[in-house]
């Protein structure tokens, strides 16, 4: 039956008739333009030069590539586009080569037009080898002859890869045809060539069936690219905002307002079409070849279907490991190969040595979790602004904000515990400073579906909806614009003719740096106002951060801030917001450097456009038009749901801590202007009710802020006790704190080494170096008037640069619900880098084992969630104390990690199990 099959397609020429045969097709290379192509990623980077030239053999010229490379390329290819011909028995094709290369060989590409590949859903494609080339530096003619034991090879090759062992392949040979000649080998180091001349190729019999996208649609999605530091959609500016896809509904997807949405499987074909359909592109990660096979650069990848076009872009991952970095560019590599036809940006989330990344990776991620930690929101703002000069200037970056626990601090409490809650205006907070701080897209990174129905948590959907919406009236501004640096604010609180007066006095303005009103210079350090520049004109970002905001949002709200745009001359100024595009609530007014602007009323943060362009002020309006009452009602959702939630945590904590002086009246007022809300909302006033909502939320916001304060009271860190951390779980902290106060006797110290005064028993009690590279580390034990301590260094080097040094205690045995107290004290002679994490204090459980960090099994930068951070000079010693539930079963280390370069030490470090 083979043989029948066989002939069955061997005698096209007589089936079809002389009228499909032509002439055999001849390319001498000699016409002034070079024919073939670089078919491997990284062969452009090593060819030299690549023209018509001469050779010995003679004639008029032939196609040379002259290579120099540094290092060996096995498997590296060119190609040339053949007409179509259909695969007869009388088909021949024959080239001259001459190389210095080595495993240099011809192939054919041959495809099968009426039989669909599983694994692509595309015409199935094959290559057939033809001949060696075997006379190194000598001219050889590589040739193909199609016979039919050749043919029935193939076929048995192909029905051999195509079968899943069980069940036969029914093949469908029909017009299979020749469409391309390869030629692959390996490039050596140094310099070589490959010379090519006088190919021949035929008889060509053309297919019916011209081109393969007569049997598959194919669908066209939308352009997204990457130039300079714009990216673009159709070659429209576009700012990405995004979010991963856990299974929830589409539905629930839309209602977040993101335009594009991380999906897990790129093969997903209904889940790309849904997406499609609702105008939401999709992100996803590409196949990933073996690390042997990137490693030697071997193509492993198949071609992208093109059903797979609703993929904007490729995403190869979040927090990738600097050590991942040669495999990450391989990887690309070969994406950018397999997807050579859409070309696709590429994107992905590292977690340092951004510069290098950059040069592979289209759109550079970084992100920093940093809610329910001790990193204050100012500090989270300027590591952002920080990280892309460790990257290549000119190129966009992206970054994820939290909107949900992350997994290790959920991994640090009993399975029964309450749910942390990120705040709904702590996610738009930090989606407004990775903006301000030049970001030009936003992931709100999750890992609960949306539809998980856990109070609070479902507030995320909301949150995230009124950023999305603003960004879409601010697009054209923030995809154009180039952050120009922090312009300062002053708040006013009704004393400005009086401050005028003093200032006039001393002979200078409100804004020359000078000690005459302390409460204006200490108050202005919580607002941050970012100025955008744009070809529109010029955008300012106001926004109003606060100690503790990472933890609990503050009132956030002032009846009057002031800020100067430098080198403006140009009075007309806007504010934008999600319902409206005014001047009422501003005033500016020409000053001598700039244009002085007042913002009556603000509220956490705002948008100011600077510009003659009425045009783009008309844009602004009907961008505005399209979501404000979608904003309005969304806004007063939040209102509602969060009064609600509030309201219920507060009734649990009046009977577990401090009153809070006037909370009535705070709940009071947030239900009349909830209700003012409401009725503005249904008369169609979107504003007026967006606004009266804002008051709920900041009546909310000050009663929430008053509880947490009063817990933080006596605490030495926000990361004393993770229950601290976020307003949701304050009862927890409450029940704790009792259980510490009501404690009947503590355990001795369960690591008695940690006094450092027996160097033997130091030695011999567990303590492990568990640092990345111990060349750079040191830890030594030092002696003092007082006793012996802890001696714990870092430092970089040429050779390695710098790795975090960590130190980890004894085991601890714990059983599921321990009360654990644990105490120290710490002291840094000189302060620490401000932009990195410093000295880092915590615990983790079932994380390390000595053996494990030995053999290289795990990474040794630790758990940090609910570190105590430090960088400041300590003046002398410093007392730290932590207090934890333990979540299971097992043993938990203390962990000590040094994250820059410098010298601390520790001293009496101690663990207590508290019993009632």
């Amino acid at each position: 039956m083979l043989c029948l099959l066989a002939i069955s397609f061997l005698h096209f020429g007589t089936l079809y008739g002389e009228d499909t045969v032509s002439s055999t097709y001849a390319n001498m290379f000699d016409d002034g333009e070079v024919s073939w192509k670089p078919a491997t990623a990284v062969l452009p980077r090593v060819i030299q030069s690549h023209a018509l030239g001469t050779h010995d053999r003679g004639g008029a010229a032939c196609e040379q590539f002259i290579f120099n490379s540094p290092q060996e390329l096995p498997q590296q290819r060119i190609a040339l586009d053949l007409p179509k011909a259909l695969m007869l028995d009388e088909l021949q094709t024959g080239m001259w080569v001459i190389s210095n290369c080595a495993s240099v060989r011809m192939l054919l590409r041959v495809q099968f037009p009426h039989h669909i590949d599983p694994s692509t859903n595309l015409p199935l494609t094959i290559e057939i080898p033809a001949s060696a080339y075997t006379d190194t530096n000598k001219w050889q003619y590589l040739k193909y002859q199609t016979t039919d034991d050749l043919t029935r090879g193939v076929l048995i090759r192909v029905r051999s890869q195509l079968s899943n062992g069980v069940n036969p392949v029914n093949l469908d040979t029909r017009e299979m045809y020749v469409d391309q000649m390869i030629i692959e080998f390996h490039v050596p180091a140094g310099q070589s060539g490959l010379w090519l001349d006088d190919l021949s190729y035929g008889p060509v019999v053309t297919p019916p069936s011209i081109s393969q996208e007569t049997h598959i649609e194919v669908v066209k999605g939308p352009l997204v690219s990457i130039k300079g530091d714009r990216v673009l959609k159709d070659q429209e500016p576009f700012f990405p905002v995004f979010t991963l896809y856990h299974g929830e509904s589409l539905d629930d997807v839309r209602k977040t307002g993101v335009n594009t949405i991380w999906i897990p499987d790129y093969t997903d074909e209904h889940l790309l079409t849904a997406l499609s359909d609702m105008g939401i592109g999709a992100i996803a990660r590409p196949p990933m070849p073996l690390p042997d096979d990137a490693i030697k650069q071997a193509s492993a990848i198949r071609t992208v279907p093109a059903w797979t076009s609703p993929i904007w872009a490729w995403m190869l991952g979040e927090d990738i490991p600097t050590s991942r970095l040669q495999y990450v560019s391989e990887w690309t590599d070969q994406v950018r190969d397999a997807d050579r036809i859409q070309q696709r940006p590429i994107f992905a989330g590292v977690q340092g040595n951004e510069r290098a990344f950059h040069r592979d990776v289209s759109f550079l991620g970084t992100s920093q979790f940093t809610m329910h930690s001790d990193v204050e929101i100012t500090e989270y703002y300027e590591r952002l602004k920080q990280i892309p000069n460790n990257a290549l200037l000119g190129k966009p970056m992206f970054t994820f904000v939290s909107t949900e626990p992350s997994s290790e601090m959920l991994d640090h409490r009993p399975a029964d515990a309450t749910l942390p809650i990120v705040e709904p205006e702590l996610i738009m907070l930090q989606a407004y400073a990775a903006v301000a701080a030049g970001y030009k897209g936003i992931g709100f990174w999750k890992q609960i579906p949306f539809n998980e129905d856990v109070e609070g948590l479902n507030e995320r959907i909301l949150a995230i909806r009124l950023f999305t919406q603003h960004i879409k009236i601010l697009e054209p501004w923030l995809a154009n614009g180039r952050a120009a640096g922090d312009i300062r604010v002053l708040i006013d609180d009704g004393k400005e003719q009086a401050e005028e007066s003093l200032l006039v006095r001393n002979l200078t303005s409100r804004w020359d740096r000078v000690a005459t009103d302390g409460r204006l210079l200490e108050q202005e350090n919580d607002i941050r106002a970012t100025r955008i520049n744009t070809n529109l004109g010029i955008l300012v970002l106001p926004v109003w951060y606060g100690e503790g905001s990472q933890c609990v949002p503050g009132t956030r709200a002032a009846k009057s801030i002031r800020m100067v745009v430098s080198g403006c001359n140009e009075p007309l100024a806007w504010e934008v917001t999600p319902t409206r595009v005014s001047q009422i609530n501003l005033e500016s007014k020409r000053i001598p450097g700039g244009l002085e602007i007042q913002l009556k009323d603000f509220d956490q943060q705002s948008a100011i456009v600077i510009t003659r362009e009425q045009a783009a002020i008309s844009e602004l309006t009907a961008r505005c038009n399209e979501v404000k009452r979608e904003c309005a009602g969304t806004t007063l959702q939040l209102a509602e749901l969060k009064l609600k939630r509030v309201e219920e945590v507060h009734a649990k904590l009046v009977n577990l801590a401090p009153p809070v002086k006037n909370a009535n009246v705070y709940f009071e007022s947030a239900r009349i202007w909830l209700e003012r809300a409401r009725q503005e909302y249904e008369v169609g006033h979107d504003h007026e009710s967006r606004l009266a909502s804002q008051k709920v939320l900041q009546q909310l916001r000050t009663l929430q802020r008053a509880h947490w304060d009063n817990a933080m009271r006596g605490l030495t860190s926000i990361s004393t006790s993770l229950e601290v951390s976020n307003f949701q779980t304050l009862p927890d902290h409450w029940a704790l704190m009792q259980r510490i106060e009501i404690r009947t006797s503590a355990s001795k110290n369960l690591i008695p080494s940690g006094t450092f005064e027996n160097e033997e028993a130091f030695l011999n009690d567990g303590w492990f170096n568990a640092s990345e590279l111990s060349k750079q580390t040191q830890f030594q034990l030092r002696i003092m008037s007082s006793g012996r301590f802890l001696s714990m260094s870092a430092y970089s080097t040429p050779e390695f640069g710098f790795a975090p040094s960590l130190m980890l205690s004894p085991e601890i045995p714990v059983l599921a619900g321990d009360l654990l107290a644990i105490t120290g004290q710490v002291q840094i002679p000189e302060a620490l880098d401000q932009i990195k994490n410093g000295l880092m204090i915590y615990e983790c459980y079932n994380s390390h084992t000595r053996d494990q960090l030995e053999e290289g099994e795990v990474e040794s930068t630790g758990n940090q969630i609910g570190a105590i951070r430090l960088n400041d000079a300590t003046n002398g010693w410093k007392t730290f104390t932590l207090y934890r539930t333990a979540p299971r079963d097992g043993f938990a280390h203390l962990c000590f990690q040094l994250d820059c370069p410098g010298t601390i030490a520790l001293d009496n470090i101690q663990v207590h199990k508290l019993s009632n």
